[in-house]
């Protein structure tokens, strides 16, 4: 009886305190703004730690995400013969999967990897004063990089083969990447926290990052699922749900802003993109304040797990 009153009081304290939380998740950026040298020495250690003692060094930056665009282009785009639409550039869809590559890489590599930060750095933890909801970013910080050089060499060569050259577009990139930043945090923050409790997460969340792969829009394209043929009411409904995927505008986004036509060849207008950006941006507040929620909600019982 005891035990349920101090549950229930626990529980009471605790949603007393949720509006501080989402103010202190308000406040975020001056939290990073007062903490900018921690944070600056996680992403150096942990960019340095990536490549130190390999031959390539930084260029293994690029190499594993042409790597996975080249196994992906090679069974869809070859051994399922997966096209570009009727009328689009030869290149529309290589360009099309390799954006999306891209983009996917930078969201899940960071938080797979964020599953085991608050074990990995059990001995911050259980100092008071460490900021541990910062964690994700250094992660964020350095798969961006890598982002970024993708996003370089697919301008490069989108400029040689004349696909597609920089637009007003690209300007937006900056708070495209603000938005899956703040999705990624969040994200990041759950799987942080819930795997301090359920060691099970770190297995668990690869498995269903694959299934989330191939329910977003990487290497499929709606007008390919609608040109098949037959009835397609079961087509449009699955495409309706899937729209619920938080990934599939901001993978919409990302295509905007580098430039890459819509299936019908035209170019995205201003109104698309910044229609496309605060589509994305939506989902991605929400998990980024639920996120920051459940982490600090659960944080003052991390020292006692780790």
């Amino acid at each position: 009886m005891r035990d349920s009153m101090n549950h229930s009081y626990d529980a009471d304290r605790e949603g007393a305190r949720w509006p501080g939380f989402l103010l202190e998740a308000a406040a975020y950026p001056f939290l990073i703004q007062r903490n900018m040298a921690l944070v600056r020495n996680f992403f150096r250690r942990e960019f340095l730690g990536r490549f130190r003692g390999s031959l390539l060094g930084v260029f293994w930056v690029l190499v594993h995400p042409i790597f996975l665009f080249l196994t992906y282009y090679l069974v869809f785009g070859l051994m399922f013969a997966v096209r570009s639409p009727e009328g689009a550039h030869p290149l529309w869809y290589p360009m099309y999967l390799f954006t999306g590559v891209l983009a996917w890489t930078a969201f899940v590599e960071t938080a797979v990897r964020c599953t085991t930060l608050i074990i990995e750095n059990g001995n911050l933890i259980k100092k008071v004063a460490f900021p541990a909801q910062l964690l994700p970013l250094h992660l964020i910080a350095v798969n961006l990089v890598v982002y970024l050089v993708g996003v370089l060499a697919y301008y490069i060569l989108s400029a040689l083969t004349g696909f597609v050259f920089p637009g007003y577009g690209l300007l937006l990139l900056p708070l495209v990447l603000v938005v899956q930043a703040l999705f990624t945090i969040g994200v990041g923050l759950i799987l942080a926290s819930w795997n301090v409790f359920f060691r099970d997460i770190n297995q668990i969340f690869p498995i269903v990052a694959n299934l989330w792969f191939f329910a977003t829009p990487i290497f499929w394209y709606e007008e390919m699922l609608l040109g098949r043929g037959g009835d397609l009411s079961g087509i449009r409904t699955l495409l309706g749900w899937l729209e619920w995927n938080p990934m599939t505008p901001l993978l919409r986004a990302h295509r905007a802003v580098l430039g890459i036509p819509l299936p019908d060849g035209t170019a995205p207008s201003m109104g698309y993109i910044l229609d496309a950006v605060g589509t994305a941006a939506l989902p991605a507040v929400f998990f980024f304040f639920f996120g920051f929620l459940v982490f600090r909600s659960l944080q003052h019982r991390f020292a006692d797990e780790v």
